[in-house]
């Protein structure tokens, strides 16, 4: 039986201390998942308020796209596995 589960994604946004929006992406546990975004110090930039939301498709902006096969590429660099 093939495997047919989708992937999801957890996006977080928020805000920092010096008003700037956060968004990151995260593949795994939602737990695990805001307990990374939250593990800078809102001094340092870290977050002080802050949405978490599962997501089954990811934003166009999170891909590369390809010109030599016409195709879009997974943006590792925005994707961090927990």
């Amino acid at each position: 039986m093939p495997d047919t589960e989708k992937t999801v994604y957890v996006r977080i946004t928020g805000t920092n201390t010096f008003g700037q929006s956060l968004e990151k992406f995260y593949k795994g546990d939602q737990k695990a998942a805001e307990l990374a975004f939250l593990s800078l110090e809102p001094s340092k930039g870290g977050p002080t308020s802050w949405s978490t939301e599962l997501v089954e498709e990811l934003p166009e902006y999170v891909y590369i796209y390809c010109p030599c096969c016409s195709k879009n590429i997974l943006n590792t660099n925005m994707i961090t596995e927990v």
